[in-house]
């Protein structure tokens, strides 16, 4: 497992222990503790800067809750795992808590902890950690590095594939940018998306990556037969005047059809807004264009609200993927969502499945397809096609495990 820094905020010191010995017989050594939510911020704000947070909910003084409110304060980037023996309702309170702090929550365990679950999500945010370096929080660029950045296409874009639960093919690819940094190397859109917004070169970046992502798709099409690609839009572009109309040009400009293009919107985003940019999204799917909605279930709406735009495709968030083994809750979520989304004639698509289990379970669940490390990493357009022509032997077995 790549190296992980963790905390553990829990005041009972038997508990701190038992979770300290578990974390280091899953090979993390770099383990610091905190009995109360007064000493995780006082760490916090000594420049401890942890990869995964364990937070207990019942703490003297400043509790889970509180803690979480503060932490979403601090603008806390690390992900965070809920740990507690309290009711599995107030847990998922807390966890809404969480998300609606927009804090980055990996799940949760109830009391006793299934050192199994802990040591799953351990090994998941491992595994995202080693595809995506973390960088310092501190780190800022200027307008015409990220502006040289983008004109240079030194962002790039990077592909990840969605196949159908039940007989592996491929569905789709999703697009997801990669700055190749000459001095930080590979960086996620998280790293430098708000200056993106900042400087005012998001419709800039949106337009570079969009149309390089068309053309390296347009081979993938055309040689794979791979039916669409998704492309995540932020929200911010979508109240921009004949955004729908560029998006189309572009397309077209590319010798493909919009039906070839799913649009993706974050859910989360749209977190305490009274309103969806609904002329826009009902816009691109009277144009052709496919319309889903990420990270489903962690944020404001909800199927009702999704009913407001003609969505075809919802994802499943990998919160309730990675819970739903040992969760019945996570599992009910899962399961009513793809019940109602099947009613509504929407895909389902499970996000960050890594394991055979969880493919399985997702397939009992009812989802249409699946997209995560279980399946491939996210890689560029010339290991992409490597890796395609390497999947017939990889993928003999519906649930395989492909590199």
């Amino acid at each position: 497992m790549p190296p992980l820094k963790v905390l553990i905020a829990e005041d009972d010191l038997l508990s701190q222990r038992m979770l300290v010995d578990m974390i280091k017989d899953a090979g993390i050594t770099d383990v610091h503790t905190a009995n109360s939510g007064a000493q995780v911020l006082s760490k916090i704000d000594s420049q401890l800067k942890p990869d995964i947070l364990l937070c207990d909910l019942l703490m003297p003084g400043v509790d889970g809750i509180d803690l979480l409110r503060l932490l979403g304060e601090r603008n806390f980037k690390g992900e965070i795992i809920i740990i507690s023996g309290c009711d599995r309702r107030i847990i998922n309170a807390a966890c809404n808590v969480a998300l609606h702090y927009q804090l980055r929550l990996a799940g949760s365990i109830e009391k006793p902890v299934d050192v199994n679950k802990l040591m799953r999500m351990l090994r998941y945010w491992g595994e995202m950690k080693r595809g995506a370096p973390v960088v310092d929080e501190g780190l800022t660029f200027s307008r015409d590095e990220i502006k040289t950045a983008i004109n240079s296409g030194h962002i790039l874009p990077y592909f990840q594939a969605q196949v159908d639960i039940n007989t592996a093919a491929i569905n789709g690819v999703e697009c997801l940018a990669r700055w190749q940094h000459p001095a930080r190397g590979l960086m996620l859109p998280g790293d430098f998306l708000l200056q993106l917004t900042e400087f005012n070169l998001l419709d800039a970046f949106n337009e570079a990556m969009f149309t390089l992502a068309l053309a390296e798709f347009k081979s993938l099409h055309q040689q794979y037969h791979i039916p669409y690609m998704a492309f995540n839009v932020a929200p911010e572009s979508l109240h921009r005047g004949a955004v729908v109309a560029k998006y189309k040009q572009w397309v077209v400009n590319a010798g493909l059809d919009p039906a070839n293009i799913v649009i993706e919107v974050l859910e989360s985003d749209y977190e305490g807004r009274q309103e969806l940019p609904v002329v826009a999204l009902n816009h691109f799917r009277l144009k052709g264009f496919g319309l889903a909605v990420d990270d489903f279930g962690t944020g404001y709406s909800s199927l009702d609200r999704v009913s407001k735009i003609p969505v075809s495709c919802i994802k499943i968030d990998k919160r309730f993927v990675v819970e739903a083994y040992d969760d019945e809750v996570a599992r009910s979520i899962i399961r009513n969502t793809v019940h109602l989304a099947k009613e509504l004639h929407i895909t389902t698509i499970a996000e960050g499945v890594e394991s055979q289990a969880e493919w399985a379970l997702m397939r009992e669940l009812g989802c249409d397809a699946i997209q995560g490390f279980v399946i491939a990493r996210p890689k560029v357009a010339r290991q992409f096609k490597l890796w395609l022509s390497s999947m017939p032997s990889a993928m003999t077995r519906v649930g395989g495990l492909a590199s």
